[in-house]
């Protein structure tokens, strides 16, 4: 059997700085969750301040973005590591140029 190489490949993957934003605070995610069973995407603490709120008004937690109700929230690793190079790819494009 021939040796096993190493792959260097790096895939590249474009993201819409504007698809990895909470549609609560309007920012880049931070700490990213998401909510099932409609998957979408929010700021841990945003979510945590709206299932506060949601729990005072309603028996049931609603997604901040479409009201289907929630069955389940957690964090989520793998945009979190997205979040993170979009974060700092945003960052570095507001830097002026020296």
């Amino acid at each position: 059997m021939p040796p096993q190489e190493t792959c260097n490949k790096q895939l590249k993957i474009c993201v819409d700085a504007e698809h990895a934003k909470c549609s609560i605070c309007l920012n880049i995610w931070h700490d990213v969750v998401t909510v099932a069973p409609c998957l979408h995407n929010f700021c841990n603490g945003c979510f945590s301040e709206w299932l506060r709120r949601c729990q005072d008004k309603h028996s049931s937690v609603l997604c901040p973005q479409c009201r289907a109700i929630a069955q389940f929230v957690g964090r989520n690793h793998f945009l979190h590591n997205i979040e993170e190079v979009v974060f700092f790819a945003a960052l570095s494009l507001c830097l002026p140029l020296v």
